[in-house]
């Protein structure tokens, strides 16, 4: 059973996004640990090796077991397709651990039962918070600071700002909680 499972051509076309996601995972943790130090740029990393695995697959795929062009071409625009959400997924999930603030301030507030306004000022200080993300911005490069004014510097991460609020428009019909 497995041995025919895995020589079928539909079965590894459909493990070939799942298998340039977890590469993905493997070479952005890689590159993150090992010296990028930039979450951004190992998430580039990441979604390039994925990337190359899943053309690499579809190609050996399509040289295996005599594709047509025109399913090739389906089976390629699909795992290109799921690749991508899986992706979105992945730097979804990303974000949510690398910003978790509200889980901590939850967190915070279930361990004390009752805490005051005061007191989630005094824990979570606002102004060390956004100090940190403007040292963070500058130190990154994503803006620079001249004469006491923050000035855009680099596009990429705002062009992904753009890409996610089309995508959250897109699904669930407004760019943020607040709309």
């Amino acid at each position: 059973m497995w041995d025919n499972l895995l020589h079928s051509p539909s079965t590894l076309w459909f493990m070939t996004p799942l298998l340039g996601l977890v590469v993905n995972g493997v070479i952005q943790t890689l590159s993150y640990r090992g010296g990028v130090k930039n979450l951004l740029k190992s998430e580039f990393v990441g979604f390039i090796s994925g990337l190359i695995i899943l053309l690499v697959c579809s190609a050996w795929i399509i040289h295996e077991f005599d594709v047509s062009a025109r399913d090739y071409s389906i089976f390629l625009i699909v795992n290109l397709t799921i690749y991508g959400a899986m992706q979105i997924w992945f730097t979804s999930v990303l974000g949510i651990i690398s910003v978790a603030l509200r889980v901590r301030m939850l967190q915070f507030v279930s361990a004390t039962q009752s805490v005051s306004y005061q007191e989630l000022v005094v824990a979570f200080k606002p102004d060390e918070l956004i100090q940190r993300r403007i040292e963070r911005l500058v130190k990154t490069g994503q803006i620079k600071q001249t004469d006491g004014k923050y000035y855009l510097n680099k596009r990429g991460l705002l062009y992904i700002a753009l890409i996610l609020d089309a995508y959250k428009l897109f699904l669930l019909g407004k760019k943020s909680e607040f709309d």
